[in-house]
């Protein structure tokens, strides 16, 4: 897969400045809460923040998403 396809088809989540870049890149982007504490030193933010720090944040992305998944499974199989 090259690095467009990559971008568009997966989420990147990230907590401090060294993902910076992959917050630039993707176009869905997460930061978990912590990372406000650096919104200062970095130029290019993460798309969506979530509630929540560390690994807490991460799990309640992944929650997010699960939630949404099987909502448009559903919708589909209702069709």
């Amino acid at each position: 897969m090259d690095g467009r396809k990559a971008e568009e088809k997966f989420l990147f989540i990230g907590d401090s400045p060294n993902d910076e870049p992959m917050f630039e890149a993707f176009s869905l982007s997460v930061g978990v809460a912590n990372i406000k504490r650096f919104f200062t030193k970095i130029e290019f933010l993460p798309k969506y923040i979530t509630l929540v720090s560390g690994g807490l944040g991460f799990a309640e992305m992944s929650s997010i998403i699960l939630k949404r998944r099987n909502i448009n499974k559903r919708s589909k199989i209702c069709q």
